[in-house]
């Protein structure tokens, strides 16, 4: 029989997936590409954010006018109006270096690529320590972002799925999740794993963790 666990910090019911935001205020937390400005990853490092209580849900609105002089307000700015379209994607220790330098409460541990262990378990011990993960999936015609929140362990306490909010397809309507991976799979392909939102084979890429920042970074694997 398999277990899942979900971040105890998301709340989920009749209004979806919510988290307490800055003013201890429950708000939504999938944020769909096309509601803000910027790249996949963007939106996942935002849901991250909000998750931590970083943001108001009234700070996300695109066509407000914020204040750039605070750390909050140039961290804003520096995610919804300058990190617009990009074609290549958006490198994760790029992301990290530019968190590191607005957001002062917390942490980014930047998780490099391991094509042997995978990072499930890793991912799952984040995830049981409240803090979320930006995650990217890579497959022949796809390189995305997404936020995982929780994750699917088999009797054999092996983690099977890791359960995660994707920016790229619309909120949940009977989880608190709206995509998975499936990383059960023992396959030596260069695509061992599935991606449910987009229906096709993929590895796991680089990571980000974002955890509070008096609690030590479990890794930082950047070469």
């Amino acid at each position: 029989m398999s277990d899942i666990r979900i971040m105890d910090l998301i709340k989920w019911g009749k209004k979806g997936v919510q988290v307490r935001d800055a003013n201890d205020t429950y708000t939504g937390l999938h944020q769909q590409q096309g509601t803000l400005d910027g790249a996949c990853a963007v939106y996942s490092i935002v849901m991250a954010l909000l998750a931590h209580g970083v943001f108001l849900e009234n700070d996300l609105d695109v066509y407000k006018k914020g204040d750039k002089r605070g750390p909050k307000g140039k961290l804003l700015s520096m995610l919804l109006e300058e990190q617009g379209f990009i074609k290549g994607g958006y490198s994760f220790k790029t992301l990290k270096s530019e968190m590191m330098d607005y957001a002062d409460k917390l942490n980014f541990s930047l998780i490099r690529r391991d094509p042997e262990e995978g990072h499930a378990e890793m991912i799952s011990q984040y995830i049981d320590d409240e803090n979320p993960v930006v995650i990217s999936v890579v497959g022949k015609y796809v390189n995305h972002a997404l936020l995982a929140v929780g994750y699917e362990r088999n009797s054999e306490d092996r983690v099977t799925k890791i359960l995660c909010l994707d920016p790229g397809v619309p909120a949940p309507k009977y989880a608190p999740w709206n995509c998975y991976i499936d990383v059960a799979s023992n396959s030596k392909s260069d695509f061992p794993f599935y991606y449910s939102a987009g229906d096709c084979a993929v590895y796991l890429d680089d990571m980000i963790a974002v955890l509070p920042a008096e609690k030590s970074e479990r890794a930082e694997q950047v070469n």
